[in-house]
């Protein structure tokens, strides 16, 4: 069997109110994160009580968690994009290592 070659990478999850989604995928955008992936209408307990999904017109009203996996030189310039935006909006954000089979991918 041939072996993996696994590549470090960064990903990062972004929670954030839909309506303010568009400020995050900006700066991904501006930075040039190669994609990224958004699940709408997420629900949950944190330290405000539990939340709960409500499906209105649109996703602008609801949670949203935006997905996205880079190479580390990236990280620090994306975090500093989205400072100013959790400064003034109620955002979660988490940072993992991970492994990526194909490292292209994720370079833009």
């Amino acid at each position: 069997m041939s072996e993996l070659n696994l590549y470090p990478m960064k990903e990062i999850k972004i929670i954030v109110e839909g309506n303010q989604a568009h400020f995050i995928t900006a700066v991904l955008d501006k930075i040039k994160a190669s994609g990224y992936t958004v699940f709408n209408n997420l629900s949950g307990k944190g330290h405000h009580g539990y939340i709960k999904e409500h499906l209105l017109y649109n996703d602008t009203s609801n949670l949203q968690m935006i997905l996205t996996v880079i190479p580390k030189d990236k990280l620090e310039p994306i975090l500093a994009g989205i400072k100013p935006i959790m400064e003034r909006y109620s955002v979660n954000l988490f940072v993992l290592d991970v492994s990526v089979l194909r490292p292209s991918h994720f370079n833009s």
